[in-house]
């Protein structure tokens, strides 16, 4: 044990020696500190957008309340006349203003869409553009529920639906409304007695920085580090003059070492950056990250004879990893297909755990 422990402590300070390796432990804890606080505290001016609504149609107060209380892009405030709305984006106190028309509801429905909702901007006003992406996007989504009741309502296939039905299908895109959610419909033919229809919901992932995920793929680069330095270490030799239970154990040594510091160096980072949901499930399941990059890096010493191997998949495990798991974005969502070749991948099985 005192020899195992020596080889940890020998393989630690070699791995500190290494200048990039250090810097990299250092830094990014240091630079997620820094950058959580720096979002914290340096917030940017919002721009103001104005709305009214000449009656009170359903569509149109559910738009307008939604945009009230979304705060993450621009800060929509209410007017109490079409007057004052045009006097506050003519004296630049908003960037621009809507104008919802009146029964909105009724004219959609009948596929009447012109000039149901009036944009009043500055001419030159670039921005004021923008701001249509999130104002009709707020929109189509109340359209999208309207759309659905009324389809269903008059589909001959649906008519068997009471008003039950209706109401749990109101009560679902409702759900999806309040959360950053997808909503999936799947159509049921009736008399399976499987009941007219079927939610599921997918949870969506946050859209702030996906540190974690980050730290997954660095954790894994570590552990080819390691059956790197072990592999180029047999061909120097290293391990000649050692006994064979030694030279067994130094296979598992040399991978668990870096993926052990930067699994420190990922919560320290966590911590540091807020992002833990819960210290006790953080720590399990890097636990448990880390013994499977150990074990594969182990069994990878085994088949892999040369260290140009690793160097050549090196590109192709982390690039991979990257792109095809979910670190900023999940493929699978647009290429179903995508899902099976995320398994050939150790980070998403860390990623899968949350």
């Amino acid at each position: 044990m005192k020899k195992i422990g020596l080889w940890c402590w020998l393989l630690t300070k070699r791995q500190l020696k290494n200048t990039m390796f250090l810097l990299i432990l250092l830094l990014i804890p240091v630079t997620a500190f820094i950058t959580s606080r720096i979002d914290g505290f340096q917030e940017s001016e919002t721009l103001l957008v104005a709305l009214y609504a000449r009656d009170d149609d359903e569509m149109a107060v559910d738009t307008i309340e939604n945009l009230l209380a979304d705060t993450d892009t621009y800060s929509f405030y209410l007017c109490g006349s079409q007057e004052e709305l045009m006097q506050d984006v003519q004296k630049g106190r908003a960037e621009c203003g809507y104008i919802f028309g009146e029964n909105i509801t009724e004219r959609v429905t009948q596929e009447n869409y012109k000039n149901n909702i009036i944009q009043v901007k500055k001419k030159g006003s670039v921005i004021a553009d923008s701001v249509n992406e999130t104002v009709f996007c707020s929109f189509f989504r109340f359209f999208t529920k309207n759309m659905i009741l009324e389809y269903v309502k008059n589909n001959e296939k649906f008519a068997g639906m009471d008003s039950d039905g209706l109401l749990q299908l109101s009560g679902a895109f409702d759900s999806y409304l309040a959360g950053n959610q997808t909503f999936h419909v799947e159509f049921r033919v009736l008399g399976s007695g499987e009941g007219f229809l079927e939610t599921e919901v997918l949870e969506a992932g946050s859209a702030s920085f996906p540190l974690k995920n980050i730290m997954a793929v660095l954790m894994m680069t570590g552990a080819l580090l390691g059956v790197l330095g072990w592999l180029s270490d047999k061909e120097r030799g290293v391990f000649t003059p050692m006994r064979y239970d030694f030279v067994t154990i130094s296979r598992t040594l040399y991978v668990l070492v870096p993926t052990m510091l930067l699994a420190v160096c990922s919560l320290c980072a966590m911590a540091a950056a807020g992002t833990m949901t819960s210290l006790g499930r953080e720590i399990l399941a890097m636990f448990v990250y880390v013994i499977l990059l150990t074990v594969v890096g182990m069994l990878a010493t085994y088949f892999v004879k040369r260290s140009i191997w690793i160097v050549s998949a090196f590109p192709v495990l982390v690039i991979g990893s990257l792109i095809l798991c979910p670190v900023f974005i999940d493929l699978s969502v647009y290429i179903p297909g995508i899902r099976y070749v995320q398994k050939l991948f150790l980070p998403y099985y860390y990623m899968a755990m949350f």
